[in-house]
């Protein structure tokens, strides 16, 4: 099984390497240069020059981003910004569980939603009940998640003035930029379960067990959701991994200070460290749930097992 593990581990150092390499590249491809966008705009070309020359960033592409993999890889160093001078690293240690946060509760809302209304969809197979779930979720897969944050803003901060608008200080401030984040992904979760249930509801284990009499209720939630929930537990960490980067619109939207926020930021000023640091964690984040999920899998599922354990013996 540890050749499983080191197999899915050493796949993400290439990974890793491949992402920096291309968004060092975008970011020094796209208009502007720092200095620009950091001096005020009245400054001379002379000063721009000279600020560009200070932060390295007149030196050729290949040289830069070579310069800046050796720090992280040998000092474990992000670098500081070039707009606030602040060491990368702590920033990212301090917005980092804010992001995280975020993610967490809204995959947990979206499973605590998707996955019992997807059960009931599949047992209700093409009757209104199912008809109506199938229709919402639809709806929810294909909405935009900053127009729903700022239908949900709307009504429940504007309209009726019980939840704050923006910020991040207390449970209050969660509720909005969750279900922002949770309605979409439980939709689909929703639609996976209900495909996978309705699978397992066809399979023979289910037809034996209720010819022995086992109760309807056992029957869906321990034999056939059972074995309904493997194709679920990877989408759910797939979603989790895609809520990590895709609350950068949800905290724009509700100026929550997580990594999303600093991203977008770091990208408007031309602040390669912010976004070279930012978007390599996010995506070790996302190997790392990736990695998990994969075991996860693998212990589940005992042919995955089987397989590591045969090559094992030869």
């Amino acid at each position: 099984m540890y050749k499983y593990v080191l197999k899915r581990v050493l796949m993400i150092i290439p990974i890793l390497l491949a992402l920096s390499f291309i968004i060092f590249g975008i970011v020094r491809l796209s208009p502007g240069t720092p200095a620009a966008a950091i001096l005020p705009s009245e400054s001379s070309q002379e000063a721009i020059d000279a600020l560009n020359k200070e932060l390295g960033y007149d030196l050729p592409y290949l040289l830069q981003y070579f310069n800046y993999m050796k720090k992280l890889v040998l000092d474990l160093d992000m670098g500081r910004s070039w707009y606030t001078d602040v060491p990368v690293g702590q920033e990212i240690i301090t917005r980092l569980p804010v992001t995280i946060a975020l993610a967490f509760f809204g995959i947990l809302g979206a499973a605590i939603l998707g996955i019992p209304i997807g059960v009931l969809s599949a047992v209700k197979q093409y009757k209104f009940v199912d008809v109506a779930f199938v229709f919402i979720s639809m709806f929810l897969a294909s909405a935009p998640v900053f127009w729903l944050g700022m239908i949900i803003m709307l009504i429940l901060s504007l309209r009726l003035g019980l939840l704050p608008s923006s910020g991040f200080g207390s449970w209050k401030h969660l509720v909005m930029p969750t279900l922002s984040l949770a309605l979409p992904y439980a939709a689909h979760e929703l639609r996976y379960t209900r495909s996978s249930m309705l699978e397992s509801i066809r399979q023979d284990f289910v037809r034996t067990a209720r010819a022995k009499g086992a109760p309807e209720k056992v029957v869906i939630w321990k034999h056939a959701l059972g074995n309904a929930l493997l194709p679920v537990i990877t989408i759910t960490g797939i979603n989790f991994g895609s809520l990590i980067g895709g609350a950068v619109v949800i905290e724009q939207l509700f100026n929550i200070p997580g990594l999303g926020l600093y991203l977008v930021k770091g990208v408007t000023l031309k602040d390669v460290p912010v976004v070279m640091g930012t978007t390599i964690t996010l995506s070790a984040i996302y190997c790392l749930t990736m990695l998990i999920i994969d075991i996860m899998y693998a212990f589940a599922d005992p042919r995955i097992k089987a397989q590591y354990i045969r090559g094992s013996n030869h």
